[in-house]
């Protein structure tokens, strides 16, 4: 029988096949070896099959539409969550999410009158409580008159494919929050510094009264918030490289704790340990202080009937293994800021969500979910990492690590100091009307021979004039007409020959070098900026274009 079987089915792939085609032309019954032979190669492949099912989490069923009876496959359960079925249209339906039921019913009840394909997403409640989507995807068959009789569908869990959706959706919303916060943090620091300038320059006249001094000061101070906050827009939306400094942890904990007592009331009790000798670290003050608030605020908020919160810094040295299994941090020095409080604390399932843009527990109203997600953003671009340990009822512990840097890292320019002026002359290159005559005003009160230009035309025609050589030009870089380095590349002639190049913008040096719009070792000065930095900066370039004179 076997030989007739090959006979009859030359090149078949299994037995299978070749029981079917000796079916098929009247070869039935077989030898028992022969059927014992089919029986296993049938095992196989319903093994075969079930796995593949299982592995992606798929399951069969089928419909008759006139009796509304249900048939689903054993790996039904993986992608609807219940192993219990009734067997009925009426149950599948009501297993599915409310809101996602009438997609479903307008499948299996539509009207149709000839095959037709379908594809739906669906919400499904599991009885564990978390909810999945599932794909349900199949056909609708028809009789010879063109009713609908069946239904043959799969079922797939697609969650996972759902999340990443998600996320991609969350990822271009934040791409666009920072192309906006870029475009407008540019125009923004423009109108600070002419803010921060001008109440600068009210503060140090001493021909004017005290209280007007004094409100220039509050002027200034409210100035410099408003800077802060436009970094850590920035930062968050990753459209500025951090312009860090040294700095020490200690003295940013102590400026934190003097408005925290304000802020999180009587009920809940500070306390601080932090080490004298704690490392400097290379950051910017004002994204630590932030990050310092975001924590202290999430704490008070999980201790609702108040409790302890504790600030401790002390120096810490990582080991490699230990920096690659938890923090994925190079070996060496850090600096461990630790923030704890005793409240509610958090389980696991929180634990892992907490550092997700737009996640969070509190009430609508009361938080947007992005404190912690610009926490873990600036540790990241600081070069640090960051772990958590809590667990409800146990209240919550933050550890940051922070790389230690050198002595020798960059140091801010004076922001209030006096500042040695100068006789040279300058050209200054700024669209914006309020920066151009206030940089203008503080170069000029400090002895500086100043030629203004409002745009690039207008400082070439200035530049085409007769008169005493430019020593330094000071420049925006990004300007309607064109960037600041193309203006200063034809500016190598005439009057502007041997000139320095100084430049200015309200975004950041490092960003706009990465776009390729300034050279990585450019001179630069970040808007917006004091005039005893402004000063302090025009000066170095021209002490080193002197020093370099002098040597040839």
């Amino acid at each position: 029988m076997t030989e007739a079987l090959l006979a009859v089915a030359p090149g078949r792939q299994t037995s299978l096949a070749a029981a079917a085609f000796a079916i098929e032309n009247g070869s039935w019954p077989i030898e028992p070896s022969q059927l014992a032979t089919l029986v296993a190669d049938l095992r196989r492949s319903d093994e075969r099959t079930r796995f593949a099912l299982g592995v992606a989490r798929t399951g069969v069923w089928e419909a008759e539409l006139f009796t509304g009876q249900v048939e689903w496959s054993d790996t039904m359960h993986l992608a609807m969550g219940h192993s219990d079925f009734e067997g009925t249209i009426d149950a599948m339906q009501q297993l599915i999410h409310p809101d996602d039921r009438r997609k479903f019913a307008k499948v299996v009840h539509g009207n149709f009158d000839q095959p037709s394909h379908f594809n739906i997403d669906v919400r499904v409640p599991w009885p564990d409580g978390t909810q999945h989507w599932v794909q349900l995807r199949g056909q609708i068959t028809t009789d010879p008159g063109g009713m609908a009789v069946r239904l043959v569908s799969v079922a797939q869990d697609i969650t996972e494919q759902k999340q990443m959706e998600l996320k991609l959706r969350q990822a271009q919303k934040m791409e666009a929050m920072g192309r906006l916060a870029g475009g407008v943090a540019h125009d923004f620091n423009n109108i600070l510094t002419a803010i921060l300038g001008y109440a600068m320059l009210i503060e140090t006249d001493t021909d004017a009264i005290e209280a007007s001094r004094e409100q220039a000061s509050q002027v200034r101070k409210a100035a410099e918030r408003a800077s802060s906050l436009t970094k850590q827009l920035l930062a968050f939306s990753r459209r500025q490289v951090i312009d860090r400094r040294r700095v020490y942890v200690c003295e940013i904990i102590t400026d934190v704790l003097s408005m925290l007592t304000k802020i999180l009331g009587e009920q809940v009790r500070i306390v601080h340990n932090v080490d004298a000798g704690t490392h400097p670290v290379f950051a910017d003050a004002g994204q630590l202080q932030q990050i310092l608030m975001n924590l202290a605020i999430n704490a008070r908020d999980a201790m609702p009937n108040g409790g302890q919160l504790s600030f401790t810094a002390t120096n810490v040295r990582l080991d490699g293994r230990e920096c690659v299994a938890r923090f994925k941090l190079a070996a060496g020095d850090y600096v461990a800021l630790t923030v704890s409080d005793t409240g509610t604390g958090m389980d696991a399932s929180t634990r892992e969500q907490i550092f997700d843009p737009f996640f969070t527990t509190k009430e609508v109203g009361l938080g947007t979910g992005l404190g912690l997600s610009n926490v873990y953003e600036t540790v990241k671009q600081l070069g640090g990492g960051i772990r958590v340990a809590s667990a409800p009822g146990e209240g919550t512990t933050f550890q940051i690590f922070l790389p230690r840097c050198d002595e020798t890292a960059e140091q801010p320019l004076p922001s209030t100091a006096a500042v040695i002026g100068g006789s040279e002359t300058v050209l200054v290159v700024e669209d914006e009307e309020g920066v151009r005559l206030l940089v203008q005003s503080v170069l000029e009160r400090n002895g500086y021979s100043v030629l203004a230009a409002q745009d690039a035309p207008h400082a070439r025609r200035i530049i085409a004039d007769p008169g005493p050589p430019i020593d330094l030009v000071l420049s925006d870089v990004m300007m309607p007409d064109g960037t600041g380095p193309e203006l200063i590349e034809s500016l190598s002639t005439g009057r502007a020959a041997g000139a320095r190049a100084l430049y200015m913008s309200g975004y950041a040096g490092a960003v706009l070098a990465q776009q390729g719009r300034l050279a990585a070792d450019s001179e630069f000065l970040q808007k917006p900026f004091s005039g005893p930095q402004l000063l302090a900066k025009v000066r170095q370039l021209l002490d080193v274009t002197s020093r370099q004179s002098g040597l040839s």
